[in-house]
């Protein structure tokens, strides 16, 4: 809109020069239509990058009112130069034609171009909110299978700790004494050993460690009974595993001959009795 303000100044200067003062220098006016051609290439450089690809008709009709404007331009020189009455008038009737035809013409190419502009601006919004969209669909549906995996996953740990507890709540670890002893064997320790590493992964579950012993009668020594001996047998793994690290809440005791594992009296059944008992029970 302002390259259309700019060439009815141009034009109303044109027409008072002529019909006003009936001569008009050549360098005046080329200077002042200088003037003016530079700030109607500087609105039409703006009007281009505001608007962008603007339709070939608009660049058409630029190309066709500036031959007119060149036109006028040099009729009105040459009518300004001769003094001529008739070839005034004539210059003057021709500006006047041509400010119409440019007005016209010039408010039509800025209406198209206005047209474009929106057209391309709404094209634009469009493809904007289109893209918009389908990123969050893609997010969206990333999302959803994201925590369809991790559920699955829940589920899977959930069934893995399952199994993990039903083993360690049906199945102790198990090490084995000599007849009437409480002292633990190499072979117990190494046993022991092995389990701390278990034990580990769960610090926040109780040990229940349970002693036992074979059933036969205590002959003197140390221990008064065989509560006495499953007590010590029970006592003596904790306290291994408390010089290993472990600070698990512990409970300790004795079950003497109550609980066996075997009825048999023979030498291998009556040491697989003599025995300590490590149960895990994690925290729920």
């Amino acid at each position: 809109m302002k390259r259309v303000l700019y060439l009815m100044i141009a034009l109303l200067v044109l027409g008072l020069a002529i019909g006003g003062c009936g001569y008009l220098k050549k360098e005046e006016f080329n200077r002042e239509f200088s003037a003016y051609k530079e700030q109607a290439a500087k609105d039409l450089a703006e009007l281009k990058t505001n608007i962008g690809n603007i339709d070939q008709k608009l660049d058409n009709s630029v190309a066709e009112l500036n031959k007119k404007i060149e036109a006028t331009r040099e009729e009105a020189i040459k009518a300004a130069e001769q003094g001529d009455a008739d070839t005034m008038e004539k210059a003057s009737k021709r500006i006047e034609e041509g400010d119409k035809a440019v007005r016209a013409e010039a408010l039509e190419a800025a209406r198209k171009a206005e047209e474009n502009a929106k057209k391309y601006a709404d094209a634009q919004v469009r493809k904007a909110i289109a893209k918009a969209a389908d990123q969050v669909t893609r997010d969206i549906n990333r999302a959803a299978t994201a925590a369809r995996a991790a559920v699955k996953e829940i589920e899977e740990v959930k069934k893995t700790q399952k199994k993990i507890i039903k083993r360690l709540t049906e199945e102790p670890i198990v090490v084995y004494f000599d007849t009437g002893k409480a002292d633990l064997t190499d072979e117990a320790k190494a046993k022991l050993d092995e389990a701390i590493a278990l034990i580990k992964k769960y610090p926040d579950a109780t040990l229940k460690i349970v002693g036992h012993a074979d059933g036969r009668p205590v002959l003197g020594g140390k221990f008064r009974s065989n509560w006495d001996l499953s007590a010590a047998r029970a006592k003596a793994v904790a306290d291994y595993l408390k010089e290993k690290g472990i600070t698990n809440k512990m409970v300790v005791y004795g079950r003497a001959h109550t609980e066996p594992i075997s009825i048999e009296t023979t030498k291998e059944g009556l040491a697989k009795n003599r025995r300590t008992e490590i149960w895990i029970l994690p925290s729920l």
